[in-house]
């Protein structure tokens, strides 16, 4: 049998490393529109959980679900892209920020060309510990020149820059960096959690919130849109910022266990509970452990909202169904539209207002 030689595609035609990641025909089109990108909806540690794959045999279905091809159980450190106006700003850029990037660019190649700034929650390693990994994303006006570089900015809250600097030292002063001394070009830009922002064009009020003992974490309102990733409690104060005339558009909202209590976030029943307040058209939770199966708990959130919904239809009043998780406890949900956040999920905005001049930046 004669047998055929085959070179690597990729190889012999340069071209096919556009294959696995093709961009759309029209994707100019995408600019004016203003979007969510979810770069992940996992916890600090993420999911899958080594412990759980580890075990023979494997007992955590959702662990196990999440290896799977185009699991919605597969989730990276909590993090999001703003596009407004065909800028983009990434919120957050934690651990696993250099594969869930590549995740959104096998699903968003057209939309994601580039990242115009970064914003921080906090300093947590799950909301920080990529920023090295942004050296693959600072624009060179000369792609084959590393001097062309243009600094990515990033945006720190002013008592956060200190443990930032502690940990990346070269990346505050590139001339501490040793090796090759390639590494990020970053400008740091740090503002007080009172002061609103205009970042890339994109109007940016901070909220603050607790996350667990003696600790503070941002979340931001943008337009109708707030995403609020890491919170164990909101101070009553803070609430003044999520009112709004019309109601949230949109909610991203921290939801670490299902029944669980932690000191540094909300589980199920506490999110809840804000949610009950809050009263957002639509809410995404986010900072998932392996606790929330994708499917069960979409079902779940559907049917409720599906009955609440024919209720009002009848001229009825929406009464709260509830859920049988386990043993020890039934979860009673509100009539509103909740959903589990996944990795690469796309979210129309239609709120965005014209931000008002741009604030004084501190270096």
């Amino acid at each position: 049998m004669t047998s055929k030689s085959h070179s690597h595609p990729i190889l012999r035609n340069p071209s096919a490393l556009e294959t696995p990641f093709p961009l759309s025909r029209g994707a100019e089109q995408h600019d004016s529109q203003s979007h969510v990108i979810i770069v992940g909806a996992g916890s600090s540690t993420g999911v899958p959980a080594a412990r759980c794959l580890t075990r023979s045999p494997v007992s955590c279905a959702v662990c196990l679900d999440a290896t799977m091809p185009g699991s919605r159980n597969w989730r990276n450190n909590p993090s999001a892209l703003v596009q407004h106006n065909g800028k983009t700003l990434l919120i957050d850029c934690g651990k696993s920020f250099r594969p869930a990037m590549l995740r959104v660019l096998q699903q968003h190649r057209d939309r994601v060309q580039r990242i115009d700034g970064v914003l921080l929650t906090h300093a947590h390693a799950d909301a920080s510990f990529g920023l090295d990994d942004l050296r693959e994303w600072i624009w060179r006006k000369d792609e084959n020149d590393r001097n062309s570089e243009t600094p990515m900015p990033v945006y720190v809250r002013d008592t956060d820059a200190a443990s930032l600097e502690s940990t990346f030292p070269y990346l505050f002063d590139r001339s501490r960096a040793t090796g090759s001394g390639h590494v990020a070009l970053i400008q740091f830009h740090t503002f007080s959690a009172d002061e609103e922002l205009n970042i890339v064009g994109i109007p940016i009020q901070p909220i603050v919130v607790e996350h667990g003992n003696n600790c503070e974490c941002l979340a931001f309102r943008i337009g109708d849109f707030v995403y609020m990733s890491d919170v164990s409690a909101i101070p009553e104060e803070q609430y003044a910022k999520l009112d709004s005339e019309h109601g949230l558009e949109l909610l991203i909202i921290d939801c670490t266990f299902v029944e669980r209590e932690i000191s540094s976030h909300v589980n199920l029943p506490q999110a809840l509970e804000l949610l009950r307040r809050i009263k957002p058209r639509k809410t995404l939770l986010t900072g998932l452990t392996h606790d929330f199966d994708y499917d069960f708990w979409t079902r779940a959130f559907q049917r409720n909202y599906a009955t609440a919904l024919g209720a009002r239809a009848a001229g009825a009043e929406p009464v709260e169904t509830t859920v049988a998780v386990s043993e020890t406890l039934t979860v009673s949900l509100p009539c509103l539209d909740i959903e589990l956040a996944y990795d690469t999920q796309l979210i129309p905005l239609s709120s965005i207002p014209t931000p008002a001049p741009q604030a004084t930046a501190k270096l």
